[in-house]
């Protein structure tokens, strides 16, 4: 099998989802109580916490903080937010905007911790040494994701992105948001190759259909916020991490001969 390029997720993929997440969220949501005057104790945070799979300071793959635009995040926090608000109505857009506010601003945070996955750059360049083309695709906003991977010290390496409030231009089309397949329609045609000669590497069963959507392999890692049970039924692949991604593409090519 020929793979000619690779699209990883960011989150749980490339830098560890819980020592960043877990502690910015905590504090988006302090920030959030105090613009709607929510008193800001153990119990209302952690139901708060938990409407969107945080549990145990943990994130779960299953819940909307770990795959979901911010604009659906705020959708599943609004009704915990209201039960403490003494029937205050929370405008669903505004909440969206405060949410893509803090995060971007925690993303720009130098006490924050951006811990890569695995050994990243070696594993970029062996990659594009190989004439392999390389994307991310994530949920979180353009601005954030761009500042991550600078601090990941791997921007030079990708050639593809996608992620929520995409700059784009006047007559062209938004980027669709993951699972929609049609993103890996975009990056086939820009590296001019087939998608089913793309791997699609993330940590979530979110992942594995926005690979199986638009035709390419899907590759769960075990990095993130799944264990392998939560991935074998839709992964093609299963590695521990993104460092495991070379030797598959090896592995896959001596398959094909």
């Amino acid at each position: 099998m020929k793979i000619s390029g690779v699209i990883f997720d960011k989150d749980g993929t490339l830098m560890d989802f819980n020592k960043f997440w877990v502690p910015a969220v905590q504090g988006v949501i302090r920030r959030i109580f105090a613009d709607y005057g929510i008193p800001e104790t153990d119990i209302f945070l952690e139901k708060v916490l938990n409407s969107i799979g945080v549990v145990h300071g943990k994130v779960l793959s299953s819940g909307s903080f770990a795959w979901k635009p911010y604009c659906d995040i705020a959708l599943d926090l609004k009704p915990s937010l209201e039960s403490m608000t003494d029937g205050k109505i929370i405008n669903e857009s505004e909440l969206a905007e405060k949410l893509v506010r803090y995060f971007e601003e925690a993303s720009y945070d130098d006490n924050k911790v951006i811990a890569p996955t695995a050994d990243l750059q070696s594993v970029m360049r062996l990659l594009q040494s190989n004439n392999i083309h390389l994307g991310v695709v994530t949920t979180d906003t353009y601005k954030a994701t761009v500042e991550c991977l600078k601090r990941l010290q791997i921007e030079q390496y990708i050639t593809f992105l996608a992620a929520d409030l995409m700059p784009y231009a006047e007559n062209s089309e938004p980027m669709p948001l993951k699972p929609d397949g049609r993103i890996i329609s975009r990056a086939v045609k820009q590296w001019s190759i087939k998608p089913e000669e793309v791997l699609v590497v993330g940590d979530a069963p979110n992942d594995m259909k926005f690979a199986h959507n638009g035709g390419s392999v899907a590759v769960g890692v075990l990095s993130g916020g799944s264990s392998k049970e939560q991935l074998q039924p839709s992964a093609d692949y299963i590695l521990d991490s993104v460092s495991e991604i070379p030797d598959l593409i090896c592995k896959l090519g001596q398959e094909g001969r």
